[in-house]
């Protein structure tokens, strides 16, 4: 055999060997760059608000970029993609072929969420002491009270409290610990007269004596799905809010853990997939109306926002982030529009809120 065609046959072999020992990920034949044009650059090139550059991707490996597209916050993006397109769009932010171990990752199984644990009378007389959150509580917490995403209707995630400062940071220690189930999950959690509440993953509220970490109750929820991240929950006159992976919005019992209602929201045409759509961001509670942002990553349609009626839970109106051609400021253009990722963020708004 000549030299020139035995490197070309050692060469085939190493790429043969190393695709079989990547598994599906690690020598893609889509293409990446296509990809990413349609899932990902309308919010990577040029970058939005809080979303790494393609530039700054580069610098990112490549499992990071397989783990965000199959089970972090990127998850949307890749639904429907195979693989070796997801490889492939890892390989092309990079620059570099997937490893043998990159190539070896695969979707990790749905973790079963943790029993429900139902208050004990101990429990309910301590979540009975809490005072009632209003809509005057809520435009003015207590100092040591955190009732909104953003602690307060601005969104400022500012506190009050003057015990840490430069001077004591340094002494503080652990008070107590409570151990969560891993899972995507970004929560701030709501704290109010000594309680904490929290939403974690897989789609589970925890009721916690904020002094000593005990869980008062614990409820979760079962979505058909793959459980996603949020951000946070509501709270209103002994009611928690809570936002699903499969696009409903729940009313708890903030005292038993309990259901009051259950809202499933409705796709708008032209979307169809459910799975293109996430619940991410915290509810906000504005006079009797709940606010929820609905994310779209690259569906028909693009993102909406609801308003549902917080006694009843019935929808009361719905706003799309991009126009239909039929609506006040739309035009025949915006319907090529309707895929672009139109992100429903974190809901934050001027302190001057009716009651």
């Amino acid at each position: 055999m000549a030299q020139g065609a035995m490197v070309k046959a050692v060469m085939a072999g190493l790429v043969l060997a190393g695709a079989a020992a990547g598994g599906a990920w690690a020598q893609p034949a889509a293409d990446g760059g296509a990809l990413f044009q349609a899932r990902c650059k309308m919010c990577h090139e040029p970058a939005v608000p809080r979303a790494p550059s393609r530039e700054q991707l580069k610098g990112y490996s490549n499992t990071q970029i397989i783990d965000a597209l199959t089970t972090g916050t990127m998850r949307p993006m890749a639904e429907g993609l195979g693989r070796a397109e997801i490889g492939a769009i890892a390989t092309f932010l990079t620059g570099r072929a997937n490893t043998a171990r990159e190539g070896a990752l695969d979707l990790p199984p749905a973790v079963a969420a943790a029993p429900d644990i139902r208050p004990d009378a101990a429990a309910l007389a301590r979540l009975g002491r809490a005072k009632p959150v209003t809509a005057a509580t809520l435009k003015a917490p207590a100092a040591g009270d955190w009732l909104h995403w953003g602690r307060t209707y601005d969104g400022l995630n500012y506190s009050p409290l003057t015990q840490i400062d430069r001077r004591t940071v340094k002494a503080l220690a652990p008070a107590w610990r409570a151990p969560l189930q891993a899972g995507p999950s970004m929560p701030t959690p709501l704290v109010h007269d000594g309680l904490m509440f929290l939403q974690t993953s897989p789609d589970t509220v925890l009721a916690l004596d904020a002094t000593s970490g005990q869980v008062l109750w614990r409820r979760a929820h079962k979505p058909a799905g793959a459980s996603s991240q949020k951000m946070g929950l509501a709270i209103r006159d002994g009611r928690l809010y809570v936002p699903t992976s499969d696009l409903h919005v729940l009313a708890l019992d903030a005292r038993t853990g309990e259901m009051i209602w259950d809202h499933q929201i409705a796709l708008s045409p032209p979307a169809a997939s459910r799975g293109s759509f996430n619940l991410r961001s915290a509810p906000l509670i504005v006079g009797d109306k709940l606010i929820q942002g609905v994310t779209a990553s690259g569906a028909p349609g693009g993102a909406f926002i609801v308003g549902l009626d917080i006694a009843t839970g019935r929808e009361a109106w719905r706003f799309h982030t991009i126009a239909r051609p039929d609506a006040p400021g739309g035009t025949a253009g915006t319907a090529c529009r309707w895929s672009a990722a139109a992100a429903a963020r974190c809901g934050s708004r001027a302190p001057t809120i009716p009651s």
